[in-house]
């Protein structure tokens, strides 16, 4: 174990954290209108490409510069700096697309009437406290959040496993593996989001195989859970529709024979999920600013990327954005493309220079 790195282990658990906020906002209202009831198929037959992918990020921890200098000991000095100002670019759309749907989600399901600046400037704040520090203390904050996700959720979907309809998820047949196997599609953009963590390769331990496979499995069945949940209960009709259909699903759940008002457990596991995944593309952002401008301190780095999270979150534009066309489908594309095009061609000129 080298001294002042951080275990492979504990990254993939800050990452898993941070996936599970976008994995409730968007996995089941995506495959529910791209497969129908055939949603929860796309989960098994995205799991091929998922768990290659992790293979593929474990190897990618086995040395290596991090940041902007990732990209130019692949690409060379100069060339280097263009897929590397690419990734930022995209690092920032992600960030300020982020900020903008919590605070949504945050004024449409609690607080009704608050002001959307207000909000969005609160979780920019809160990204860039998270995001300013090391990744020790970062990744530390997301193995106590995950202890306390890990209890608040499982009792909420246990419950909601006994309420599944068979009816909306079944039959499958044939027909629908065509349409399956196009809703799988968000899912592996969804679970592929790992890739960006190899800007970090400098400052962790080196990966093994079999960690990288666990938690791709673990990906796949938290994705696989939210979707049956959420699709089994509400049906995907109803599911495609809604803006927050997990949140609607955990809304109508009994539990200890009586209804319980679940919505501020949900809230507070949400946010629990924001500040990881905000703060984590803070960091990301951090370090590429860092080997762009040298000179920048390191907080400073990441009161910039916060602050410019918060203005593209304002300059998004209206609430239609997030709808399934114009919003959360293009950041999926546009997100494949990244990690599965940029990130893979970046990983093989790499290792390609390293066998020389």
């Amino acid at each position: 174990m080298e001294k002042n790195k951080l275990p492979f282990r504990s990254l993939l658990l800050l990452n898993l954290l941070a996936t599970l906020s976008p994995m409730m906002r968007l996995l089941p209202r995506l495959p529910a209108a791209l497969s129908g009831r055939a949603a929860w198929l796309s989960v098994l037959l995205a799991a091929p490409g998922v768990l290659l992918y992790a293979l593929m990020l474990a190897d990618g921890f086995r040395g290596g510069p991090g940041g902007m200098e990732r990209f130019r000991a692949a690409w060379g000095p100069r060339l280097g700096t263009v897929p590397g100002l690419l990734t930022l670019l995209w690092l920032l759309l992600l960030l300020a697309y982020g900020v903008r749907a919590s605070a949504e989600r945050l004024i449409s399901t609690v607080f009704n009437g608050g002001k959307l600046w207000c909000f969005c400037l609160l979780l920019a704040l809160m990204a860039a406290v998270g995001g300013r520090g090391s990744l020790k203390q970062l990744a530390r904050s997301a193995g106590i959040l995950g202890c306390l996700l890990l209890l608040g959720l499982l009792p909420l979907l246990i419950p909601a496993l006994g309420r599944l309809r068979p009816e909306n998820l079944l039959p499958v047949t044939a027909k629908d593996l065509g349409p399956a196997l196009v809703g799988a599609a968000p899912v592996l953009s969804l679970l592929s989001l790992p890739a960006f963590l190899l800007l970090l390769a400098d400052e962790v331990e080196p990966g093994e195989r079999r960690t990288g496979f666990f938690f791709g499995l673990m990906g796949l069945g938290a994705a696989l859970l939210v979707i049956l949940c959420t699709v089994g209960t509400l049906s995907a009709a109803l599911a495609a529709k809604l803006q927050y259909p997990f949140f609607i699903m955990i809304r109508g759940l009994r539990l200890f024979g009586s209804l319980e008002r679940l919505e501020a457990v949900v809230l507070g596991l949400w946010v629990m999920s924001d500040f990881a995944c905000l703060s984590e593309e803070v960091l990301l952002i951090r370090r590429l600013l860092g080997g762009l401008f040298h000179g920048i301190p390191e907080r400073a780095s990441a009161l910039i990327a916060a602050l410019s999270g918060f203005g593209g979150a304002l300059l998004l534009g209206s609430r239609a954005l997030y709808s399934m066309e114009r919003g959360a489908v293009l950041v999926m594309a546009g997100n494949l493309i990244v990690t599965l095009l940029l990130v893979p061609v970046t990983e093989g000129r790499l290792r390609k220079r390293d066998r020389k």
